[in-house]
């Protein structure tokens, strides 16, 4: 019985995505942790932040940084940005653009392991959530 062309091209596809995922496979588990846990930083560049005032929040073995709003009165109250993976405290900033003229201060910072913030690895809330605690409380 003769095989045709399109089933030996569908095993060939098979056989080499089986070989690609096992390669995989067989990489140290180390690998993704690291990227896991220590992600890159990116650069916090200030070019067209609008007015705003440098802050440093003490949390515990870690400090950090970040920007305050003000917002325009009446004042209203504080709003607090919290980025997400792989980001940093600039993109608070259409944030503050945003609610910053109908009076809403906005702080905005980078989490521990980002940004210019200091820390050695992110823990996805087990820190951070005290790290946001001493942030309401200054």
């Amino acid at each position: 019985m003769p095989v045709s062309p399109g089933w030996v091209a569908a095993w060939l596809l098979a056989g080499l995505t089986a070989v690609v995922v096992g390669g995989f496979a067989l990489l140290p588990p180390s690998w993704g942790t690291a990227a896991f846990l220590h992600p890159r930083r990116r650069a916090v560049k200030t070019a067209g932040v609008p007015a705003h005032r440098e802050v440093a929040i003490p949390a515990g073995e870690v400090v950090l940084h970040g920007w305050l709003f003000a917002g325009q009165a009446p004042r209203r109250g504080l709003l607090i940005y919290l980025h997400g993976l792989g980001d940093n405290r600039l993109s608070g900033v259409g944030v503050a653009q945003r609610f910053g003229p109908r009076g809403w201060d906005v702080l905005t910072y980078d989490q521990r392991v980002y940004g210019e913030s200091d820390g050695m690895a992110c823990t996805y809330g087990y820190y951070e959530k005290y790290d946001l605690g001493r942030v309401l409380d200054m």
